[in-house]
């Protein structure tokens, strides 16, 4: 245990094992190591604490679990949060840019609806820069648990379907970035070929309800 002093109070925090990525070991084993550290509260025993969300609700981010996932949440946590960590000329939310790559990966409806929710984590997690991920010790498995509770477990998505988008997402950022974001000063290391599509920035409540009209009317075309 650590004894750590903040004014007069001294607070007793657990102490994390020393660094046990720098020897190659997988993110999951910092992951389960941080979660035995972490002080269990609330009567369910969940991990962490919880932070409300939109509807009134809570959801524990270190320990997401498909009950707690509200649709209703999920659109508007996602129609308030900027892409490219706000560098833009003018605001392009995640909730949009879901919207708008549903629209254009082929596939069918059901590739569709996991174009539409493949970013559904980051209504409860942070959207990292692609950058900073690789500094931070078990993000990809925290990322992974909160995909396997929300997109997959509350929404149903097939991870193959997930696979299948992950090159149209790449492909998304060159039409966003020509509507949104001065010209670099700095070549990028990679320049996707650009999907061809015309995307003019969305207010948060126009994002929110595109992102709940097309969740319906992607479950509809699969019910056909």
């Amino acid at each position: 245990m650590l004894d750590t002093a903040i004014g007069r109070v001294v607070l007793r925090m657990p102490a994390l094992p020393r660094h046990p990525w720098r020897r190659g070991a997988p993110s999951r084993l910092f992951l389960a190591a941080l979660r035995r550290t972490l002080p269990v509260t609330g009567p369910d025993g969940r991990r962490g604490g919880w932070i409300q969300t939109y509807s009134g609700g809570r959801v524990w981010p270190m320990d997401l679990r498909t009950d707690d996932v509200r649709l209703q949440d999920v659109a508007h946590h996602l129609s308030m949060k900027a892409r490219y960590a706000g560098a833009c000329t003018d605001f392009l939310s995640v909730a949009q840019h879901a919207v708008e790559l549903s629209r254009a990966v082929p596939g069918g409806p059901a590739v569709q609806y996991a174009a539409l929710h493949h970013d559904d984590t980051e209504a409860f997690l942070p959207d990292i820069p692609s950058p900073v991920k690789p500094f931070i010790p078990g993000w990809r498995a925290i990322e992974n648990s909160a995909e396997r509770a929300i997109v997959i477990g509350a929404f149903g998505v097939d991870p193959r379907h997930l696979q299948m988008v992950k090159p149209f997402d790449r492909r998304i950022i060159a039409d966003e970035v020509r509507a949104v974001m001065e010209p670099s000063e700095h070549p990028w290391r990679t320049r996707p070929i650009p999907l061809g599509l015309d995307i003019s920035p969305w207010g948060p409540a126009r994002a929110e309800q595109a992102y709940l009209d097309r969740h319906f009317e992607l479950l509809r075309d699969m019910d056909r």
